[in-house]
């Protein structure tokens, strides 16, 4: 057996120095172990000189396959590689000889590419963005898992490239079938990545070939981890790495879904199975579902009611969200914020839409007739008026005589005042002004409102300290909310506003057919916005299909389909034929008739206070030594 280990060492330093050029003294040195190495290859066994020559064949494959993908590959697409050197820990002592005089004739290759190689047992954290190949020797399954068990697993939307080296210990066919069956469901299932490449070595019979797995193959073979083998002769990187994931063959993908109208619509709304569904958000849904050919599987929440759910730094989750980090469900979307909690916790991709969030409050409360009769003038002109009919009543009681240019100046003013008095009024009444309104969230405070949210918008709130004393959750869904403030007494109605969305008000808006509620002057929105929000879609941790998602999402946002889609869904409700021209003549006549009736009834007033007048001096006439009668000779 010693000589055994003495002549393996002499024939891998011939074959290795075969592959370099030599230097002349170095010749004599070359023959003297090939002379040794025949001698003792004349002295072994004929079982024990194939093992050594298909040892020696097997390093030469390894090594030109590694080369192909490590410095024709790698080098090429500036992919840096890790190496991993569990294998030093794992592999019998022979096997480890093995990948030794790989990983030493590989990374001795003249090449004029230069490739960062990282060898250790574990790929740190900080790393993992700048490496793209992983590569691995191992046995079996479970050394592949011990072996990347403290290995990160990359982002959900970056993914490493696996390549693992399976050095088996068996030649029964179906046995190594088994195993990179097992091998690939690791991969799939546990470390949620499909680039894989496996390269099987058999060292009893000195073969080596290549596969990857297709789990998205054709429909009869969804989340398959059938090896299939792939050439390395003159193979390129998407050769060996194909893009596995754009098209998935009509495999079903399980999304769960809640209703919350206008972004997803459930049919039906009762605890049955979901048969359809609708919505802005649902439209994205099916057309990522369309262009990715995959079929929907419809799941609800639970609790079914729960709109959403809640997931907290502490990693603790409710609703859908939990649904995903335990692996039930693949998708979710339906007004799904970005949140970096989520973010943490579960796979999402980048924002896909942005949502404005506005306030909606109370319609203004128009003027009264008698308020508008005294609106021309603030409360300094009448004071004015008032104290210049009392100093001219002063003058009258006292007698005193006004001279003309006062006497004129007097005159003058009465028309003043009557003419800007007039105009004013005709105006006020043409225009037909409104009690004013906040412009801003500013204004809103300014003007002590309070507000109101539903549960699921609270998330605008929460990080804002100053409002959140001034906020209210209030039960039930968003569009439920504008019912609530009309159905709060009067004049907690005048000082509240809800936070929402234009989609949700617009969608309350348009929930009849008649458009009743169209020219609604009971809410109005708030000229600016209070705030953008982001929303994304949510899959598992580490989800393989993130990256596939994420990008058709940003296809669509920058091709405009997803603002198209969202403006059919905000005005499909809306019928553009609705005239409201009737209704809003019937509404000028009313409160040009009331201002009317107001004048009028002033008008009787003042008649009837003349009346009165005349009559008391008519009494004093009669008496003249009466309290009245030495009252209206003062005047």
């Amino acid at each position: 057996m010693a000589l055994l280990q003495v002549q393996l060492q002499f024939y891998r330093l011939l074959h290795f120095s075969g592959c370099h050029e030599m230097k002349p003294s170095s010749h004599l040195a070359g023959l003297l172990v090939s002379w040794l190495s025949i001698s003792c290859l004349a002295l072994q066994t004929p079982d024990q000189q194939r093992l050594l020559v298909n040892e020696v064949e097997i390093v030469s494959k390894l090594s030109d396959a590694l080369h192909l993908i490590l410095m024709d590959i790698c080098a090429a697409h500036n992919m840096s590689v890790f190496v991993s050197t569990r294998y030093r820990e794992q592999l019998p002592l022979e096997q480890q000889h093995i990948v030794e005089q790989v990983l030493e004739r590989v990374l001795s290759f003249d090449s004029n590419a230069a490739l960062p190689i990282v060898m250790d047992t574990l790929l740190h954290s900080d790393m993992r963005l700048n490496i793209r190949l992983l590569v691995f020797f191992v046995q079996d399954a479970q050394q592949l898992a011990t072996a990347a068990l403290h290995n990160t697993r990359g982002d959900a939307r970056y993914k490493f490239n696996n390549l693992i080296v399976l050095l088996t210990t068996t030649d029964d066919a179906q046995e190594q079938q088994a195993q990179m069956s097992q091998i690939f469901d690791f991969l799939l299932h546990r470390r949620y990545n499909v680039n894989a490449l496996l390269l099987l070595v058999d060292p009893q019979l000195a073969t080596l070939d290549a596969y990857t797995f297709w789990p998205y193959r054709s429909q009869q073979s969804c989340l398959s981890t059938q090896p299939v083998r792939v050439s390395l002769r003159n193979a390129q990187f998407n050769d060996l790495y194909p893009h596995k994931l754009h098209n998935l063959h009509g495999c079903p993908l399980s999304a769960v879904a809640w209703h919350v109208p206008p972004y997803m619509e459930v049919y039906p709304q009762s605890d049955e199975a979901i048969k359809e569904i609708a919505g802005f958000d649902a439209e994205i849904l099916k057309v990522l579902a369309s262009r990715l050919n995959f079929s929907l599987v419809l799941m609800r929440n639970e609790p079914p009611d729960l709109i959403g759910g809640e997931t907290f730094w502490n990693g603790t989750m409710t609703g859908a969200y939990l649904m995903l980090s335990e692996h039930r469900a693949n998708i979710t979307i339906g007004f799904t914020a970005c949140q970096p909690a989520r973010s943490k916790y579960l796979a999402s991709t980048q924002p896909y839409n942005q949502l404005e969030f506005v306030l909606v409050v109370h319609g203004a409360q128009s003027y009264s007739s008698y308020e508008i009769m005294l609106m021309p003038f603030n409360t300094n002109v009448w004071l004015l008026l008032v104290a210049m009919v009392g100093l001219r009543l002063l003058c009258r009681l006292r007698g005193w005589q006004l001279i003309s240019p006062l006497h004129i100046g007097w005159l003058y003013s009465l028309f003043l005042f009557r003419i800007c008095y007039e105009s004013s009024v005709f105006m006020f009444v043409q225009n037909r002004p409104m009690r004013p309104l906040p412009e801003s969230l500013e204004q809103a405070l300014e003007l002590d409102y309070s507000l109101v949210v539903p549960h699921r918008t609270y998330h605008v709130v929460q990080h804002m300290p100053s409002l959140l004393s001034r906020t209210t959750i209030l039960p039930g869904k968003p569009v439920n909310m504008f019912d609530q403030l009309l159905a709060m007494p009067a004049d907690r109605q005048r000082r509240t506003a809800i936070i929402s969305t234009q989609h949700y008000f617009r969608y309350y808006l348009a929930t009849t057919a008649t458009g009743e509620r169209l020219d609604d002057p009971h809410l109005v929105q708030v000229k600016e916005k209070f705030r953008n929000s982001m929303v994304c879609m949510h899959f598992p941790p580490s989800f393989y299909m993130t990256g596939v998602f994420n990008q058709m999402l940003f296809n669509m946002r920058c091709s405009g389909i997803t603002q198209h889609i969202s403006d059919r869904t905000k005005w499909s409700r809306l019928n553009p034929m609705h005239s409201s021209t009737s209704q809003t003549n019937v509404l000028d006549h009313d409160k040009s008739m009331s201002f009317i009736y107001t004048a009028f009834f002033c008008l009787l007033l003042v008649e009837a206070l003349t009346i009165v007048v005349f009559a008391l001096e008519l009494l004093s006439q009669r008496w003249p030594r009466g309290w009245l009668s030495s009252i209206f000779r003062q005047l």
